[in-house]
């Protein structure tokens, strides 16, 4: 009887721990909405939305940079893509931390986001509203 108890009392707080964990993914989202007001102003995340001072976001993971239609790229982003970088957690995590630095000679003046709270929250959001090349 005691390891039912056990079980059972285990799967109680496992239970419970779902609004927990509801609101702590909640607030990591916000977290990322909120960092993303910086990139705003030059970046659009709606499918077909239009290019601005950088490209549209939208089903930019899983895909190689300078591929969002009829935006105009840098040389460098086109070397990279050529070299076969493509976006996903990692690359857009660096990238995100110094941008100069994954793509020395790109075009974006933006220094980039220091803190690895911050882009992780950013990240987390963007995988929520962007669609991915390979439909994720």
């Amino acid at each position: 009887m005691t390891g039912y108890r056990y079980s059972l009392t285990a799967l109680l707080a496992l239970a419970l721990s779902g609004p927990a964990v509801r609101a702590a993914d909640e607030a990591l989202l916000a977290a990322g909405k909120r960092s993303f007001a910086k990139c705003q102003l030059c970046h659009t995340i709606e499918a077909d939305g239009p290019n601005r001072i950088g490209p549209n976001l939208y089903g930019m993971f899983a895909r190689p940079p300078a591929s969002a239609p009829g935006f105009r790229y840098s040389a460098a982003m086109k070397a990279k893509a050529g070299g076969g970088l493509v976006w996903d957690d990692a690359t857009l995590d660096a990238y995100i931390a110094s941008p100069k630095a994954i793509v020395p000679g790109g075009s974006m003046a933006f220094a980039g986001i220091a803190k690895a709270d911050e882009r992780a929250a950013l990240l987390a959001y963007l995988k929520s509203v962007l669609g991915s090349a390979d439909g994720n």
